[in-house]
């Protein structure tokens, strides 16, 4: 009876680690699509910049066919944004659609940032969004 009590027990703790693991791996994952998005638009600014010697705003980006029309419709991505640009500087910052949950909840979310340096840089607090003074990401 014991053993079997043990059994039962290491079995409800495999499915309940599997699904925080599974969470975690998807997270992980959801990252790693917001990365390159990311990229995406500082390839997009690059470029514009080569072309108008300006940065461009989103509208001007996906006009000029250098982003794709999913960004202007934030509900496809599992992010906001914001993005400002002038001639000479832009500023994107992208937090997790769940940042208000991780505030509530007090768990890490993170949030990005990136300008004309083309250093993306990030936070894990989600009361403290990155900023140009938050720590650049190991693989840009």
């Amino acid at each position: 009876m014991n053993y079997i009590f043990k059994l039962l027990t290491l079995v409800l703790l495999f499915y309940s680690l599997s699904g925080c693991v599974e969470s975690h791996i998807q997270k992980r994952l959801d990252d790693e699509d917001t990365r390159i998005y990311i990229k995406h638009f500082r390839s997009a600014e690059t470029e514009y910049r080569r072309q108008f010697n300006s940065f461009g705003t989103i509208e001007d980006l996906i006009e000029n066919k250098l982003l794709d029309e999913k960004f202007a419709d934030h509900q496809e991505l599992d992010f906001n944004y914001s993005l400002e640009a002038d001639k000479y500087h832009y500023r994107l910052s992208v937090v997790s659609k769940f940042i208000a949950e991780a505030i509530e909840k007090d768990q890490d979310e993170i949030s990005y940032y990136l300008d004309e340096s083309g250093v993306i840089r990030v936070s894990i607090n989600p009361r403290k969004l990155a900023d140009k003074t938050s720590t650049s990401i190991a693989y840009q």
